[in-house]
């Protein structure tokens, strides 16, 4: 989901609903359910966070899934499209 202000207005009533519409069930997601049952506040400030902060470049793989990307043989061209 892209519209930013539809995602904070749903961070602030629902906090893991706007985290899971934004990063889909992960790690983000476990930690704000966990943030919402013991402190909702946190909750909130986390589920904002997440739902403002710009894409961070080259965020989609880790180095050491590029070096066994290049290792079992992907040409680089098609790495883009992983």
């Amino acid at each position: 989901m892209d519209n930013k202000f539809v995602l904070i207005i749903i961070s602030i009533l629902l906090p893991p609903l706007a985290v899971f519409l934004k990063k889909g069930a992960g790690k983000d997601f476990l930690i704000n359910i966990l943030l919402c049952f013991l402190f909702y506040v946190p909750a909130i400030i986390h589920a904002i966070w997440l739902v403002t902060k710009k894409k961070e470049v080259g965020s989609g793989l880790s180095l050491f899934q590029l070096e066994y990307l290049l290792a079992v043989g992907i040409p680089v061209q098609h790495m883009a499209q992983i």
